[in-house]
């Protein structure tokens, strides 16, 4: 009988993937770097028709490049996990409904129905006053959705996981989080709404909170970054972008609400504005895609004149 060899029996798995050209993505990143990566895919049999399906594939690699394939993995945008995904089964079907052969019996009267739905209706119109007078109430966010689906990752096989994608029963992302440097608090949370890319929030130092929260434009691209103190109360730095391309930057170095210092940047980078800032400044309020001028990103230092931003 043939004995496996020696790199087999030290190889572990890295990650699963849903789709085999992810993986194959994720193994050429690892080979530019100077790991060797296997890819090994699964199939199963289909329950009703029988065929040969995929079923999703692993990213395997040897255990002692297993810390530094994490790392770099880790570099790369968050991609679909197979998990634990299971084979589709069809629900059982319904029995169809048979009609009751024999003599027609006694028709029951429907007052019963009536005053349960005049009953019903009053209670609804009185809870919907109720709560228009007293304002709608604030409901609880469970931490756990049973219904949405979560796919959690041990990286460096510590117990605790380095990653978490929350994703809607049909497939869609919802939140991604990442703990980058393996010490148990997550470093970084993406957060999409309606399929759109919408914060990306990030803990600078270290301290489980996050600080730093970037707000991406309908392009995908950094519209402005707000950095606040251990995560709470006034922005103390804002930088705000213009497609993708720094802007300006505002600081509030008394944390009283305003911003006392403006620099503005030129496309290339050169500071051509710097100047203190008054109280009631029209800076103080949260950026908006009608504030940014028209026209190129070249014509940024011209008056501001307010517009939808476009594509030049």
């Amino acid at each position: 009988m043939e004995q496996p060899s020696s790199s087999a029996l030290t190889r572990c798995t890295l990650r699963t993937y849903a789709k085999r050209e992810d993986a194959g993505h994720a193994r050429s990143v690892l080979e530019d770097h100077g790991i060797l990566a296997v890819v090994e895919e699964y199939f199963y049999k289909h329950p009703k028709s029988g065929q040969r399906a995929a079923g999703g594939c692993s990213l395997m690699v040897a255990v002692a490049d297993a810390a530094a394939a994490a790392r770099l993995l880790l570099t790369m945008p968050p991609s679909e996990t197979a998990g634990t995904m299971r084979p589709p089964v069809d629900p059982p079907a319904r029995s169809p409904l048979r009609r009751k052969i024999g003599p027609r019996g006694r028709q029951k009267s429907s007052w019963p129905i009536i005053l349960t739905a005049i009953c019903c209706s009053g209670l609804g119109i009185y809870w919907v006053v109720r709560q228009a007078i007293r304002g709608s109430p604030t409901l609880p966010v469970p931490e756990d959705n049973p219904e949405n689906i979560f796919v959690r990752e041990d990286v460096n096989w510590d117990g605790v996981d380095d990653s978490i994608r929350e994703y809607t029963p049909g497939g869609q992302m919802l939140n991604v989080q990442e703990d980058r440097d393996f010490d148990g608090k997550m470093d970084f949370r993406w957060i999409w709404q309606r399929g759109q890319l919408i914060y990306r929030d990030r803990d600078i130092d270290r301290d489980g909170v996050m600080d730093e929260r970037t707000t991406f434009d309908a392009y995908n691209e950094p519209f402005y970054v707000d950095l606040r103190e251990q995560g709470r109360g006034p922005v103390i730095l804002r930088r705000v972008y213009r497609e993708g391309v720094l802007w300006k930057i505002l600081e509030d170095r008394d944390a009283d609400t305003h911003f006392d210092r403006i620099q503005e940047f030129t496309p290339e980078g050169v500071i051509f504005r710097d100047e203190a800032l008054e109280k009631g400044s029209s800076e103080n309020g949260v950026p908006k895609p009608e504030a940014l001028p028209k026209g190129p990103v070249s014509e940024s230092a011209l008056p501001l004149s307010p517009g939808k931003t476009e594509r030049p």
